[in-house]
This record gives C-alpha cells, structure tokens and sequence, in this order.
C-alpha cells in the first residue's frame, strides 16, 4: 500500500528509475558510439519521470510514497548519492532534500550502513546540523570496541566502516556537474586541518582549512 492505495504492479519506482538514468548517462559520457548515443536519448525520452509526494522526492511514480515514515532505506535517493543523476540546482534536488529530511525527522537513530550513506546524503545536500546529528548516532551505538561498524543485534558490516568514511570524506570535499566544492559540510570538531591527495573528478588536490575557512588549495591533473 502507498498513501492508502494499492499501486498497481510493476509501477515504476524513483529508485528503479535512477539506475536506468545513472546507466544511460554513464554511457552518453563514455560511448564513442554516435549511433548509440541517439538511441540512448531516444530511451530516455520514455523513462517515467520524477514526480513529488506529500513528503518530498516520491518513492514511486505518480506521487506514490512508503507507508513508512522514517525508513532507514534511502533507496528513492540514489539519484543524489551515490548516483549524480540529480544535483543541487535541479528542482528534483530539492524533492529529495526534503524527502531526507521528512525520514531523518521520523527515524529513531541511524545505524549500520544506513548512517554511512546519510551521512554521504546530508553532505551533498549541506546540510551540517543533520551529518553531526548522524555522525553522533553512528559513533553512539554502530561501532564495537574494536571500532568495526555493526547492525543490531551484532551483525559486522563493513560497508558501514567503508561508507562512514566515504561520508566523511564527502563532509570536506564533493564534486558535481564538474565543480568541486571544498568543506560543503564540515563538521565543527574539525575548525583546523588539511587533506592532502584526493582525487575527484580526475584532479589530485591538496588543501587546508582554518577555523572552517580554505586557506590553500593545490590541484594537479
């Protein structure tokens, strides 16, 4: 059931719908194929658009949403992270803001592998207050002693060490549509530092930060 009503089957999903688009782009930007590139475009044309629910980015198409507030799925968001099919300016990037928002407000506590990539979600969107509200669910109750990331009861998952650090990682340097911005969420324990080697987008890139400000910045392709 979504929004009191049965969908009808094999309705199209925001995430199914992503990994098409995240394919079919990949594929404009990497094909040396003219011929299939305007059949690629043509396909595109007949993918079910993103539409908006009540809670923001709909998780199925013609407005459908999950039943389930605060889902620790985000699932209908891979079109922001990790694909780049929807970045910061298209209207669908402010959908799916607000669809993270609406979970994160209706989650008890983000866990395991769902922390790790809110946390990557809550940089991209910038979004400072919420990656410190995670990063500190995170630490709290989804690592053991020996600092392996876990899913309750007592499940080691790597993906959630794996994923946290690519979300830290996102906290001080992220990339789309070519443009790279440095400390898009930085977090407010770490006003002094420096990140030296880090490849994006094809570039290397050393920089460093004072009480939360860039004060160089060296990049070699």
């Amino acid at each position: 059931l979504a929004n009191g009503k049965s969908s009808a089957v094999g309705i199209a999903s925001s995430y199914d719908m992503s990994l098409v688009r995240q394919v079919m782009k990949n594929c404009l930007e990497c094909s040396g194929s003219e011929e299939l590139k305007e059949k690629v475009v043509k396909a595109q044309e007949k993918l079910y658009p993103y539409t908006k629910a009540d809670n923001g980015l709909s998780e199925w198409a013609d407005g459908f949403m999950s039943t389930e507030k605060g889902h620790r799925h985000f699932s209908p968001l891979y079109c922001v992270y990790p694909g780049n099919v929807v970045v910061e300016g298209d209207k669908e990037f402010l959908w799916a803001y607000e669809l993270f928002k609406y979970r994160m407000a209706h989650s008890h506590s983000s866990i395991g592998w769902s922390a790790a990539w809110g946390l990557c979600l809550a940089s991209k969107f910038k979004d400072k207050e919420l990656a410190n509200k995670i990063i500190a669910s995170f630490t709290s109750r989804s690592i053991l002693e020996n600092l392996f990331g876990y899913h309750p009861p007592t499940y080691f998952q790597i993906d959630a060490n794996l994923g946290f650090v690519a979300g830290v990682n996102e906290m001080f340097i992220t990339e789309d549509k070519n443009t790279i911005t440095l400390l898009p969420c930085a977090i407010n324990l770490v006003k002094d530092g420096a990140m030296r080697g880090v490849v994006v987008n094809g570039a290397k890139i050393d920089f460093s930060w004072k009480n939360g400000e860039v004060i160089s910045i060296v990049a070699d392709k």
